[in-house]
């Protein structure tokens, strides 16, 4: 599978845990798991960013979505650059000024710049502002 490695590296998980449970269940004799030993691809890190394009169709679509919070949680974590996770389970009581304070995250405690249009996306959303989460 040189020529596509990326596949190669997501299908060697599968395979390996497909021949442990064959172990498990006395398909295979244990130990004979054949992927054990076989290393992944190198592949070297991409980085992708949307298009001026891009940005303007997504910006039309989350203009016009039907579910107004998943498209303000779009917005954010476009804005951001935080994890989906720490946008979806935003409360209000975090926003501070133009900084949102996690106290918990896959990290620990973080802290998230809000700039302008960020803090529009935060007022623009019609919730009220109790100490629950931000995104239902």
């Amino acid at each position: 599978m040189s020529p596509t490695p990326g596949n190669a590296n997501r299908t060697l998980p599968v395979l390996s845990v497909m021949m442990t449970q064959a172990e498990l269940w006395n398909l295979r004799p244990h130990g004979s798991n054949p992927c054990r030993k076989i290393r992944r691809y190198r592949v070297k890190p991409r980085e992708r960013f949307l298009s001026v394009e891009e940005l303007k169709r997504l910006g039309f679509v989350l203009d016009h979505a039907e579910d107004t919070q998943a498209a303000a949680a779009i917005r954010l974590l476009l804005f951001t650059g935080a994890r989906s996770s720490e946008i979806t389970g935003l409360k209000w009581a975090w926003i501070r000024g133009t900084r949102a304070v996690l106290p918990d995250s896959k990290t620990g405690p973080k802290t998230i710049q809000l700039p302008p249009p960020a803090k529009a996306v935060l007022q623009s959303l019609v919730l009220p502002r109790f100490r629950g989460r931000l995104m239902a």
